[in-house]
This record gives structure tokens, sequence and C-alpha cells, in this order.
């Protein structure tokens, strides 16, 4: 279709048609746009403040410039589960052709800012003329709200699978994100970086003699030298059936995570024939080369008396009746190839969660330098004898 004969109800239809459809039962549906008066709005209090109301929910929408980019993010404050897929996107007041729009999944529980991370829309210099008008555009959400029940029944199940070990419980999580191209695990590894909670963090698969290996990892805590302490649950599902799945916990008890502490390696996660195994719905987690990667954490209040250190993982498979066997996991300093460049640490390549000890170091290095110098001032010093006694001779031959 071209975009420039829309109305307005075909462009309503065009942003509707981006969201992929599924089996989940609609709950609802909501459509939202507003005009603003974007550079007037921008340059006078830096962000632009917006709510949307579905029901139950108030949405807070965030937008803003960085360097020449605008950006938008958005959240709510519910404590309620609640699975939606959505569309953002930005257009021209008078032309419908003239848009940038961006499709979203998203389920989650726990009170949380998932979404918050401000995504970039349009370069204020190089797209101002294709969309804003008079320093006008106009700003919209399209949201679709599924029923709940299923999930809730699947989120229960991952409750069951966490050990608090008696300690306080601040909060829970639980994100989605949809992992595409499992054909390359075969030959290669797998690489997504996905942002829950203003937090970054990297998943890694590998495919090891048929064994899918794994590892998390928090970049936000070197990069931000911050620390928690939580339970995390890891969860494979179909793209459609959340009953068609694999979860495990890679914690098993509540750990610690910083600074020196922040990439958890589960070797022997699942098997890689389990992945495409059918189950009683002739469903496997691996469909058209997709399935969905879950992360339910648990967050505690910190207590240095509680064990860090977890061992014989708990599994969950509802979709076949074997499991992988449990191995030994541990929270490791990265190898310097598992990392991204800016963020490899300076220092402590060790392999245990112990933290290094920086007087041992210092002495170390304080001893190196003491020979070095030492051998200098001796060398320097044999050198001037030999010199001097080569000088004295010759004089005496003269």
């Amino acid at each position: 279709m071209n975009h420039s004969s829309y109305t307005k109800e075909q462009f309503v239809e065009y942003i509707k048609s981006l969201v992929e459809e599924d089996s989940h039962e609609v709950f609802e549906e909501k459509f939202y746009e507003k005009e603003l008066d974007i550079w007037n709005e921008l340059d006078s209090t830096e962000e632009i403040d917006l709510e949307i109301e579905t029901t139950g929910y108030i949405w807070n929408v965030d937008i803003e410039q960085r360097g020449e980019m605008i950006c938008a993010g958005f959240y709510n404050h519910s404590s309620e589960l609640y699975n939606i897929k959505y569309v953002v996107f930005f257009r021209h007041c008078a032309d419908y052709s003239r848009v940038v729009a961006r499709p979203y999944d998203l389920k989650r529980v726990g009170k949380s800012q998932e979404g918050y991370y401000l995504e970039r829309y349009f370069n204020r210099n190089e797209d101002e003329r294709k969309l804003v008008e008079n320093g006008k555009i106009v700003f919209g959400v399209y949201f679709r709200i599924f029923n709940t029940e299923q999930e809730e029944q699947y989120l229960n199940s991952l409750k069951n699978l966490i050990n608090d070990n008696n300690q306080k419980i601040i909060t829970d999580e639980y994100y989605e994100y949809k992992m595409e191209n499992w054909d390359k695990i075969k030959h290669d590894k797998i690489v997504k970086y996905i942002y829950p909670n203003f937090n970054k963090l990297k998943l890694k698969f590998n495919n090891h003699n048929g064994n899918i290996y794994f590892s998390l990892e928090d970049c936000s805590l070197f990069e931000n030298r911050s620390s928690y302490d939580a339970n995390i649950i890891l969860t494979l599902h179909n793209i459609n059936d959340i009953t068609c799945c694999y979860a495990k916990s890679i914690t098993t008890t509540v750990t610690h995570f910083d600074e020196d502490n922040y990439i958890i390696k589960f070797p022997n996660f699942i098997k890689e024939v389990d992945l495409y195994t059918k189950n009683k719905s002739n469903k496997s987690i691996i469909e058209n080369n997709k399935c969905i990667i879950g992360l339910y954490t648990r967050y505690y209040e910190s207590d240095k008396n509680k064990i860090r250190k977890v061992r014989e993982p708990l599994d969950l498979s509802l979709s076949s009746s074997t499991s992988s066997s449990s191995e030994d996991i541990d929270i490791v300093i990265p190898n310097d190839d598992e990392m991204e460049p800016l963020l490899q640490p300076k220092e402590n390549k060790t392999t245990t969660p112990e933290k290094s000890n920086p007087p041992i170091r210092y002495a170390v290095l304080a001893l190196i330098v003491i020979l070095y110098y030492c051998y200098y001032f001796y060398y320097t010093y044999i050198f001037c004898k030999v010199m001097k006694e080569i000088n004295d001779m010759d004089h005496d031959n003269k």
C-alpha cells in the first residue's frame, strides 16, 4: 500500500499490523496520539512528560533529545502482571506516509521500569523535514494487552523454583525477549543484549557436543560499580505457547552480584535435541528458528551472612520428560574474549568469585621495582669499577 494515500483509519490499521499475531486472547487495545510543539517544549523543559491511561494502568512517557537524536521511553509502576505488545511512532501532522514506527514485545511482573531505557527514533537535523512542520509533530503508541491467567500459572511455577534462604524480599521482576536465528548455534554462539530495569545484560549461548552452554553477564555492575542480591530463573519457551517451556534456577540460592562477580556461566543448560522435541501438544521450544527467553529475578535486602556461592541448579521442564544433568555453577570473572573492549576489567582476571587482594599486588610490584633498581645499581657499580681498573692499567703502562 502507498502510505501517502492513507486515511487516518488506514494508518491506524497499518500501525496495528506491525504487531505480530499470536494465540493469546486480547484483553484491551489502545491507540494514543498527541500533537507536540516538540522544539519549543524540549528547549524549555529538556524533556516532554506524557501520561497514557489504559484499563488498570497509567503509562508514563518521556521524550528527550540526546545529542541530535530524539528519544522516547515509557513505563508504569504497577505491581500486577501484564502481557502486552505495542508500537511507538512519530509522524508528520498531516501526511501519514511520513512516519517512524517501532514494534515491541513485552511481558513482565513487578514494580519495575522495563521499557524506560530511551530508544532513538529520529535525528533532529537529518529527519526534521520529513517529520516536523512548523515545530509540530505527532507522537503515538498502540497497545495490545492480553489476558494473563495462563501467564500467572506459568509464573507461579517459576516462583516455586526459588530458594529465598529466609532473606527479606524487595521485589520480583520478569522480562521476556524474542531470540531468533537459533540455527546459528550449530556452528557459532548466539549473543543478545537486553536492558531490563536500567540494567545492561549480555546473554550468550554456545553449543558444545550437543549441550547448550549459557552465560549471563550484568555489564551494568562493572560500569556503575553497584551491587545487589538476587535469585534468577532462566526460561526458554515456544513463541506462542508458554506451556512448552524449559526453566532452571541459575542461582539456586540468594546470590550476591557486584563489580567483581557479575557473570554466571552455566554449562549443560539444556541438550540441543530437547529444544526441538515435540511435547504432547506437538510443539517444541524452538519454532520457525525462534523462541522466547525469560528472566525471572527476585531481589533481596543485602545480608552479608547469607551464602553467596551456589551449586546444583534446580530445573523445571514442561516441554520434555528429560532434563539436562545438574552441573556445578559459579559466578566468575570472564576471560578477555568474552568481554566487550570497553568493559574489560583492568585487573582481577581470575576465575573465582574471590575478590583480589590489592596489598599483595602492590607488594609484588614494589618487590619487582626494588629488584630492578638493585640490579641497576649493582650493574652500574661493577661497570664503573671495571672501567676504573682498565684506566688504571692504561695509566701504569704509559
